[in-house]
């Protein structure tokens, strides 16, 4: 009969010592599964805070472009305002204006004789 711990002639390995190798070797399974994960989670921890810097970045750089934009815009319907403005003050432009209808009665008038 054997006892624990002896020697399994028929195989020749300790049995206990065999219990220790899958023990180790699972340890080490879950040492390295535990290593992956935490690389994992490390790894999406830096992506999703270099991600944000790059959104408020972005965004920032936007910003300015979309106000540089807008004032510009701004600036060019305000010289359209003055030349506009300009215009309408003008007593014979709007004399004009108002008549039109009359212009172009006798600008047609004017065609027709030098057609004739």
């Amino acid at each position: 009969m054997q006892k624990n711990g002896a020697e399994d002639r028929t195989l020749g390995i300790n049995k206990d010592r065999g219990m220790a190798l899958k023990f180790q070797s699972k340890m080490r399974l879950v040492y390295i599964v535990l290593g992956i994960m935490s690389s994992f989670i490390l790894g999406y921890l830096y992506y999703s805070t270099s991600m944000d810097k790059i959104y408020r970045h972005e965004m920032s750089s936007l910003t300015v472009s979309v106000e540089q934009l807008k004032n510009q815009y701004d600036e060019m319907i305000e010289t359209m305002k003055d030349v506009s403005y300009y215009l309408l003050s003008d007593p014979d432009i709007m004399h004009n204006f108002w008549n039109f209808p009359d212009v172009s009665q006798q600008a047609v008038s004017k065609i027709q004789h030098r057609k004739l």
